[in-house]
């Protein structure tokens, strides 16, 4: 009897001690690993002057004469220090815009770059003024502007500004479209539609 008393408290002690052994290393586990997240980069843009802060800058009227004042906004979440370009392009409706693997093959108007911390946000001002806008046959518009202090010209229909998310790649010592490794890389983009009134 004395026996099976010593082995019940024995089966007791080794489940309890079993069991705290459980929750101890589960616990380690849970506060040693670290958090899972997925890389990313983010792009966006704002203007204060046509939708105030809160709202992003979409299709609006633009009228000759008017500076507008932009603010692009690129947050890196990428676990280390990114080298960013950011590529403005003025287009018109003849050529397909950027995607997630494949940037515009519309002119670079400008092109900021900047160093952007892990979990850094940062923003970058953006100033155009459309000059004059000029009629031409077939309802196309020959549209004069100054972005960023440069002079631009182009001719067409349906215009958009194309902002695209390039980052450096120390392997090639060259910028290349969107983020990640260069041979599967995601590409951020974001067009901004205007309609241009003289």
């Amino acid at each position: 009897m004395e026996k099976r008393i010593l082995q019940d408290k024995l089966a007791a002690f080794l489940i309890l001690l079993i069991s705290f052994a459980a929750v101890f290393s589960s616990a380690t586990f849970y506060i040693l690993s670290p958090s899972a997240s997925q890389p990313f980069m983010a792009m966006g843009i704002y203007s204060q002057e046509l939708l105030g802060y809160t709202q992003p800058a979409t299709n609006s009227t633009v009228v000759a004469g008017n500076r507008l004042n932009w603010t692009l906004t690129v947050t890196n979440n990428m676990g280390s220090a990114q080298f960013v370009m950011l590529v403005a392009r003025i287009a018109n409706s003849t050529l397909p815009s950027s995607n997630s693997t494949t940037p515009s093959n519309f002119p670079e108007i400008v092109t900021p770059e900047l160093f952007l911390g892990d979990g850094e946000t940062s923003n970058v001002n953006f100033t155009w003024t459309l000059q004059s806008v000029t009629p031409q046959s077939g309802g196309r518009l020959l549209l004069n502007l100054t972005v960023q202090g440069q002079p631009v010209t182009i001719a067409g229909d349906n215009f958009r500004f194309i902002f695209e998310l390039w980052t450096y790649d120390f392997v090639c010592s060259c910028f290349h479209y969107g983020y990640g490794p260069q041979n599967a890389s995601t590409g951020v983009w974001l067009q901004v539609w205007f309609n241009p009134s003289g």
